[in-house]
């Protein structure tokens, strides 16, 4: 696991059994690990993108994800999601992506398909698309302007 096992709130080191801490490294680095994964286990609570689950996808992981409202939406149909809260029910979908290779490529080879359909080139062309819109538009004559 990239990151270091102290507890934010204690300051306490954290044991997981199977889990090795590869502590605190450059993106780089940590791309490099991901590149050699195949399984990306985000049981984030509060997450309004991904950029690491998106870097997970482009590299061909098998995304396992916390049922967050934000997460089901861009990856509803390729990625597994789970109740972080639930450590049984976590715990099997793992289990289950770790001992079938074919089902672990599939959900993989799927979140990669769709990570292809987010770029920061992508990014630029639709803002740019948007503010061309807006600035194109005229502005009503009888339009109340609201200060904050």
């Amino acid at each position: 696991m990239v990151g270091n096992n102290i507890n934010p709130n204690t300051g306490e080191a954290v044991e997981i059994e199977n889990v090795k801490f590869l502590g605190e490294m450059p993106q780089e680095e940590a791309e490099n690990w991901m590149r050699r994964a195949s399984i990306f286990i985000s049981p984030t609570k509060y997450e309004p993108f991904g950029l690491a689950i998106l870097e997970a996808a482009a590299a061909g992981c098998a995304l396992v994800l916390n049922k967050l409202d934000t997460l089901t939406e861009l990856w509803h149909d390729v990625a597994i999601f789970f109740d972080p809260e639930n450590k049984r029910e976590t715990k099997e979908l793992v289990l289950q992506l770790i001992e079938n290779e074919e089902f672990r490529e599939e959900v993989g080879q799927k979140a990669r398909k769709r990570a292809e359909h987010f770029s920061a080139e992508k990014m630029a062309v639709s803002y740019m698309e948007l503010y061309k819109d807006l600035l194109n538009k005229k502005k009503p004559e009888n339009q109340l302007i609201q200060s904050i």
